[in-house]
């Protein structure tokens, strides 16, 4: 049996697990009974990084938070160990699941974190060469045993050590916890660094003033961050050891997982003084605030001195943390996060299994793992100073390269694909449907346009001079949460008719909606097809983030550009000519059963909807108004729609092509909101 350390009686906590209850809609029944309203049943299923998985029967109303709450209590891993993703996305907790394009069945891949506070260590155990004249304590009693003791050091002793000390009161003073006996066999004492004459251990807490600290780095870890003090038997300190953090996790002092901490316990251990604050910025900026080491055995009763109904499990000793500033909180929501890691030993001490890099859940992960960083460099980027940016989407550019084609085709189905990286590839058959709508969309309305125009980026001569573009591989590009979007914008379109004059949205001649029609377009939103070209080197961009309104400075305002006629996205293509190496996790994402030829060019046929647009000769005004085609002089956003009440904003601009035209051959659309054009097909194609 362990030490016991009393408390005062303390209040049953009120059971609130839930988090986010005030964001639930709840219809209050007869009597005192309540019903949390879930909405519609939605079956999740949940994949962990560590091979684990859990199917949830959750609710469209849910939010992340009471998701990952559910799956703890199934792998018992704590909602703040658990990033969620899904589509490409990173779920965040008070997110609502209906509003994620989530649908029934879905796969939800969850890392479990593999670092504090989702685990802690290992550690490598260091000896430090502080003696008994280094560390002074008072002497040795029964309190040591139940309550600690304190240290002193004085400035001396630190000059002998080497360390330096500015602007440190002296002596330098830190607490120790109660003292254990110390049970292991001379050879595991020597194993773990402990002197073989040791009988009985204390942890030294950090001193209470170490930030003024130079000098040797282990040494340092032990004054900073804490360490074990050895006593033999006559009490005599024999060694330290300090903790340093291993790479890998083989070794080293290892820990349980998290466990829960009852903030029962704390209110005794606070009597002592066993819970410190801490100081060290990492383990701060993820919310740690307190912790506390907790002694082989630890036994905690009430203030009828008898055990608590319930224990922290540390066998063999562990470290309790508490992620609130006030310690003795009893807040449901500030005490969720608290927890003990409780020291491995014997049985529980197991070395990790070596992966298999040709293992598919390693595969599976590996590209998680990248998608999820290629998150955090997008967060990254849209903060970094412009010295930095540069750097930034060089990185986030070979990431999003990396991710694009790291599936395997055999190896991982489309469902996974979809769930990692948020889009798929669906290959186009020849001579379907679809493929014969984009070969048609792909003939330009005369040949002879083609390799002509201001905007050509190769130059064409006689000698490579051609007459048409043939279709030669096209894909499906499916993306939930793109898509999700795109039909939610084309619902607010549609309520837009009712603000009209008419109450009802005027029909557009579109080039290529006798085409799209195969391709069961929604007339009723004036929804056409539109081509965007683009150069190889943007295409998986594309691919992982859709168009984007805001990279964009052309003539005619800051929007999406796409165009009806073929001639004019020709003009936007270059090559690929299967020798650049920097494309070759495109061709690698793109290679099916057939390689693509060499060169061809990229293009994307975009859904798009045109709703009202405003059509203009010049750029600046509506051609059938005459008023200004945009709301202000940034050109981010057009202009109200005359007679609507409340007023809304064009759809879209069409810019006319002709005589008396700023364009010559060919009209331009322009889409100012990225939710109103989604890029369906991508199409490789060929001069001919």
């Amino acid at each position: 049996m362990g030490q016991t350390v009393c408390c005062p009686a303390q209040k049953p906590l009120t059971d609130n697990t839930e988090g986010d209850t005030k964001d639930i809609v709840v219809k209050k029944l007869s009597g005192n009974c309540s019903v949390i309203q879930d909405g519609d049943p939605l079956t999740l299923n949940m994949r962990c990084s560590d091979g684990r998985m859990a199917s949830i029967k959750a609710g469209t109303l849910w939010k992340v938070l009471r998701l990952q709450k559910a799956l703890e209590e199934k792998v018992k891993v704590y909602p703040s160990a658990q990033k969620l993703l899904f589509a490409g996305r990173r779920l965040q907790s008070q997110d609502v699941l209906g509003e994620l394009g989530l649908m029934n069945n879905a796969t939800v891949y969850v890392f479990v974190m593999t670092t504090f506070p989702a685990k802690l260590g290992p550690f490598a155990t260091f000896s430090i060469p502080f003696q008994a004249e280094d560390l002074q304590s008072p002497p040795w009693s029964d309190d040591v045993e139940s309550s600690g003791s304190m240290w002193t050091m004085e400035k001396r002793a630190l000059k002998r050590h080497g360390i330096t000390a500015t602007g440190i009161e002296m002596p330098l003073m830190g607490q120790y916890s109660p003292a254990n006996k110390i049970t292991l066999t001379d050879e595991e004492k020597e194993a773990a660094n402990i002197p073989v004459e040791a009988a009985d251990f204390m942890w030294s807490y950090p001193a209470c003033s170490w930030d003024g600290l130079g000098g040797d780095d282990a040494m340092k870890a032990y004054l900073s961050l804490g360490g074990f003090a050895y006593f033999d038997k006559e009490h005599k300190l024999v060694g330290t050891n300090t903790l340093m953090p291993m790479e890998g996790d083989e070794g080293g002092l290892q820990f349980s997982e998290p466990k829960h901490w009852n903030p029962e316990w704390t209110r005794a251990l606070m009597r002592h003084g066993r819970f410190q604050v801490i100081t060290i910025k990492t383990l701060r900026d993820v919310g740690a605030r307190h912790y506390c080491w907790l002694r082989p055995g630890e036994v905690i009763c009430g203030d009828d001195g008898k055990p608590l109904s319930s224990q922290p499990e540390v066998a063999h000793g562990g470290f309790a943390y508490l992620f609130h500033d006030n310690a003795l909180s009893t807040d449901a929501e500030e005490i969720e996060e608290d927890r003990c890691f409780a020291i491995l030993s014997g049985e529980e001490y197991v070395k990790p299994v070596e992966m298999d890099n040709n293992n598919k859940e390693f595969r599976t992960f590996s590209l998680a793992a990248d998608v999820m960083q290629m998150h955090e460099l997008t967060e990254k980027l849209a903060k970094a100073p412009d010295a930095e940016k540069s750097k930034i989407s060089e990185e986030l550019g070979e990431l999003q390269g990396k991710v694009a084609c790291s599936i395997p085709r055999s190896s991982i189905d489309r469902q996974n694909t979809l769930a990692l990286r948020g889009w798929a590839l669906d290959e186009v058959p020849s001579e379907g449907t679809a493929w014969n709508a984009l070969a048609e969309m792909l003939k330009p309305s005369d040949p002879k346009d083609l390799g002509i125009g201001r905007d050509v980026r190769a130059k064409v001569t006689k000698k490579t001079r051609y007459t048409s573009l043939q279709l030669e591989q096209a894909w499906r590009v499916s993306a939930p949460i793109r898509e999700s979007r795109y039909n939610t914008e084309k619902l607010q379109v549609k309520s837009h008719a009712r603000m009209l004059p008419d109450r009802q949205l005027p029909q557009t001649e579109a080039r290529l909606t006798h085409v799209a029609q195969a391709l069961d377009v929604d007339l009723q939103v004036n929804e056409t097809f539109l081509w965007h070209g683009t150069l190889p080197e943007n295409v998986l961009a594309i691919l992982q983030n859709g168009l984007n309104e805001r990279f964009s400075e052309g003539t005619f305002g800051q929007g999406i550009y796409a165009c009806e006629d073929s001639a004019k996205m020709d003009q936007y293509c270059m090559p690929d000519d299967g020798k650049d190496t920097k494309l070759k996790n495109l061709r690698t994402c793109l290679s099916g059963e057939t390689d693509l030829p060499a060169p061809v060019f990229y293009a994307f046929a975009c859904r798009t909807i045109l709703g009202v647009p405003t059509h203009t000769k010049d750029g600046e005004k509506d051609m059938n108004s005459g008023g200004a085609i945009y709301s202000g002089s940034s050109q981010r956003e057009l202009a109200y729609i005359p007679g609507t009440d409340p007023p809304v904003h064009f759809h879209t601009l069409i810019v006319e092509a002709g005589t008396g035209c700023k364009l010559l051959r060919h009209r331009e659309v322009v889409a100012f909101h990225a939710e109103r054009i989604v890029p369906e097909y991508l199409v490789a194609f060929s001069r001919k």
